[in-house]
């Protein structure tokens, strides 16, 4: 096959975005529909105010443009105010994840370099709205570092509905855990 090693070792992942795939996309409306029934259930719709859906499964099935599908749903457009897309990647930086976070609702960049002040920022503009998030490709499995990124969303935001693609069972089971905790 002609396979040559890469030099440093692994390849650097490729990062993704909410941009639709325009060619070579196999219809999903299951998996999207079987998404959005998550996102409707009792579970999501009761007094707790944020939502995490995890999509799990191996490399190359699909996780990504599952998220993307339903991000880009008009479902989605008319059910939230705002609505944000990251791509975590193995590298998991709270602050540079809340800072992306904060740059798309705002359609804006942002250049604070100060946790507190970031947190304030996003709180201020998520309180009483509606919210949709996208965690693209997370491999970060630590309790600790979810819980220092998941704070900033206890902010008085009518509802957040996260989506998190990952590989790993254990971080699937850590988001059902905060799904309990909010």
């Amino acid at each position: 096959l002609r396979l040559k090693e890469v030099a440093g070792g692994v390849p650097s992942r490729q990062l993704t975005t909410s941009c639709p795939e325009e060619y070579g996309l196999y219809v999903r409306d299951v998996d999207k529909e079987a998404i959005f029934k998550l996102l409707q259930s009792d579970e999501a719709s009761s007094s707790n105010e944020i939502c995490v859906v995890p999509i799990v499964g191996m490399g190359g099935i699909g996780k990504t443009t599952l998220a993307r599908l339903v991000y880009n749903d008009n479902r989605v457009k008319m059910s939230f105010d705002l609505k944000a897309w990251v791509c975590v990647s193995e590298k998991f930086d709270s602050f540079r994840i809340a800072k992306t976070i904060l740059e798309e609702v705002t359609l804006s960049a942002c250049d604070i370099q100060n946790l507190n002040l970031l947190q304030i920022r996003i709180r201020e503009t998520l309180t009483g709205k509606k919210f949709f998030l996208v965690l693209d490709d997370v491999w970060n499995e630590n309790y600790i570092d979810w819980d220092e990124l998941l704070r900033i969303f206890r902010c008085g935001a009518r509802k957040i509905q996260i989506i998190v693609t990952t590989r790993s069972k254990k971080l699937q089971q850590l988001c059902t855990l905060f799904q309990l905790i909010f």
